[in-house]
C-alpha cells in the first residue's frame, strides 16, 4: 500500500521528475524567462518605411523629424506604395508612411495635406506605441511649420506660438509614468503562468494517485481528508511561489509596494486554494490525467486576455465576462494591480476577494467526483 499520508505526498514530490519539476525549478525558470524577455522595458527604434511621392525638402524634414523619434526609425525608403505595402505583410517594418506628390506645395498654401500611415494593428502593443509616436511627431512638426508662417505676419516669438498652438496640453500616464511595458505586461502574465502551473500540478499529482490507489468507496470524509494530505503540501509549495512572484515583480522590475502587503498574501492563498479547486474539478469530471490537462489547457489559456489587463473587463460580451469570472487569477489580478500599482482602498479589494472565496464551494463537488472515481476503480 503506497503512504497516503502528507509526508507520502511529499516524498511523492520530490521522487517523481515532472512533479518535482512543476514545484521546484520550473516556476523560476518561466518566471525569469519572461522577464528576460520584456528587460527592456521600452519600446525603441521600431522599423518604419517611407514612400516620398513628394521628394521635396519639407518631406525631406518629416522623414527626419520621424527619424528623431525615440520609438521608430525609418529602416528603409520605397519607390512606390507596392513595395512597401509588400514589406509591412512580410513583416519587415511595423508602419509604413506615405508622402503624396504635392505635400509642400499644400503646406505652403496653407492647405492640410493628407499623409497616409499604415501599421498592423493585430500587434496591440506595437500598433499602439507607433501610432502614438507618428502622432506625436507630425504634430510637433505642423507646429514648427505654423509657427515660422505665425513669424512672417508677426515677428514676435511668444505671440506667434501663441496663434500656432493656442492651445497645449500634457498627458500623464497614471501608475506607469516612463510608459514600462515590462511592468504593464508582467504583472498579468506571471500570475498567468502562475495559475497554469497550480491547475498542472494538481492534475499531475492526482492523476498518479488514482493510478497507485485501488480502493474501495470511501466515505466522504476519508476522500476530504485524502485531497487534504495530497493537496496541502501544494498550497504551501505555490503559496511561497506566489511570495516569490511578488518579490519578483515588484522587488526586482517594476517599483514600490503601493498597497496593504498582508491582503496580497492573503488574495494569493485564495487564488491557489482556488486553483486547485479547478484542478481537482477537471480531473474529477474526466478521471483521465490526459483529458484533464486537456481541458486544463482550454479553461486557461485565454487567461492573460480575459483578466482585464489589456482590455477593458467591462466592455467584452458576456461569454467572455463569464469565462473571466471563472478564472481565478482574473480576480487575484484586480486586488494585486490595486493594492501593488494603484494603491486603492482595502474596501475595494472585498468584491475580488469574496469572488476568490467562492471557489470554495466547489470542493463538495471535487470530493463528490473523487469517490465515484474510487468506487470504478
Amino acid at each position: 500500500m503506497p503512504d497516503s499520508g502528507m509526508s507520502g505526498t511529499w516524498r511523492l514530490l520530490w521522487q517523481d521528475g515532472w512533479l518535482r519539476a512543476l514545484t521546484c525549478w520550473l516556476p523560476l525558470l518561466l518566471f525569469g524567462w519572461m522577464t528576460w524577455l520584456f528587460n527592456g522595458g521600452q519600446v525603441r527604434e521600431m522599423p518604419v518605411g517611407l514612400v516620398d511621392l513628394d521628394h521635396s525638402a519639407y518631406s525631406r524634414q518629416l522623414a527626419r523629424q520621424l527619424d528623431a523619434s525615440s520609438a521608430m526609425r525609418l529602416a528603409a525608403e520605397y519607390a512606390s506604395p507596392l513595395a512597401g505595402s509588400d514589406a509591412l505583410r512580410a513583416g519587415q517594418i511595423y508602419g509604413l508612411v506615405l508622402i503624396p506628390d504635392d505635400f509642400e506645395k499644400q503646406v505652403r498654401q496653407g492647405r492640410q495635406p493628407t499623409l497616409t500611415v499604415f501599421y498592423n494593428s493585430q500587434l496591440l502593443l506595437v500598433g499602439r506605441m507607433l501610432s502614438a509616436s507618428m502622432q506625436q511627431s507630425l504634430g510637433t512638426l505642423a507646429a514648427q511649420w505654423s509657427v515660422g508662417r505665425s513669424l512672417v505676419q508677426r515677428p514676435v516669438p511668444l505671440a506667434a506660438i501663441g496663434i500656432a498652438v493656442p492651445l497645449t496640453s500634457q498627458l500623464t500616464a497614471l501608475f506607469n509614468l516612463g510608459g514600462n511595458y515590462a511592468q504593464f505586461l508582467l504583472s498579468g502574465l506571471l500570475p498567468a503562468l502562475w495559475q497554469i502551473l497550480i491547475l498542472v500540478a494538481t492534475i499531475s499529482l492526482l492523476a498518479l494517485r488514482a493510478s497507485r490507489s485501488r480502493t474501495a468507496t470511501a466515505a466522504w470524509t476519508q476522500v476530504a481528508a485524502q485531497l487534504c494530505r495530497d493537496l496541502v503540501p501544494l498550497l504551501l509549495i505555490y503559496w511561497a511561489w506566489g511570495g516569490i512572484m511578488l518579490w519578483w515583480l515588484y522587488g526586482v522590475s517594476a517599483g514600490a509596494l503601493q498597497g496593504a502587503l498582508w491582503l496580497l498574501v492573503l488574495a494569493q492563498g485564495g487564488m491557489v486554494l482556488a486553483c486547485l479547486a479547478m484542478g481537482g474539478l477537471l480531473f474529477g469530471l474526466t478521471r483521465d490525467g490526459a483529458r484533464a490537462m486537456s481541458l486544463a489547457a482550454g479553461y486557461s489559456a485565454p487567461a492573460f486576455a480575459f483578466m482585464g489587463v489589456t482590455f477593458p473587463a467591462h466592455n467584452m460580451d458576456l461569454l467572455a465576462r463569464i469565462w473571466r469570472n471563472l478564472l481565478p487569477v482574473s480576480h487575484y489580478t484586480q486586488i494585486q494591480i490595486g493594492q501593488m500599482n494603484q494603491g486603492l482602498s482595502k474596501l475595494t479589494t472585498l468584491a475580488p476577494l469574496g469572488s476568490l472565496l467562492l471557489f470554495v464551494l466547489i470542493w463538495p463537488l471535487v470530493i463528490a467526483l473523487m469517490r465515484r472515481e474510487r468506487g470504478n476503480a
